[in-house]
């Protein structure tokens, strides 16, 4: 799997749309991220872990990971969407939250959706396609 590019929307500390594209020299299969502490290097790493498998355990709710000034808006959504390739195929991966209800105030008041398109084909058992390619474990 080689990830190509990276796309937040109120995930973590990172408000609105960020879109950050990464480096696809076929020489080098490396890519740093690099910044002061606190500035959101951690949050990139939880977020294509968030696309790619939904939430971990030590994150109860996915009222977490919405941006908080976004959580205190009427209608709070957040989404992180992934562009990357594997076995000649390209894929773009994107989970969202979207209120369900007028006021957000727990978990349930939200909805989780996510979608895979495999070479511009929707998948429809997104998990165990996700597994395939990139199984929790490893």
């Amino acid at each position: 799997m080689k990830l190509e590019k990276i796309i937040l929307n109120n995930f973590g500390v990172y408000q609105d749309n960020v879109s950050i594209s990464l480096p696809q020299n076929t020489d080098k299969n490396i890519c740093l991220v690099d910044g002061n502490n606190g500035f959101g290097k951690t949050t990139i790493l939880n977020a294509v872990e968030y696309c790619l498998f939904g939430i971990k355990e030590k994150y109860a709710e996915r009222l977490d990971y919405i941006n908080k000034n976004v959580l205190n808006s009427k209608k709070p959504h957040m989404s992180v969407e992934l562009k990357f390739s594997h076995d000649d195929k390209s894929y773009s991966l994107k989970r969202s939250v979207e209120p369900i209800n007028d006021y957000v105030e727990t978990h349930s008041d939200i909805e989780e959706k996510v979608e895979l398109i495999e070479d511009g084909i929707e998948v429809q058992n997104v998990e165990n396609r996700i597994n395939e390619i990139l199984p929790m474990e490893n």
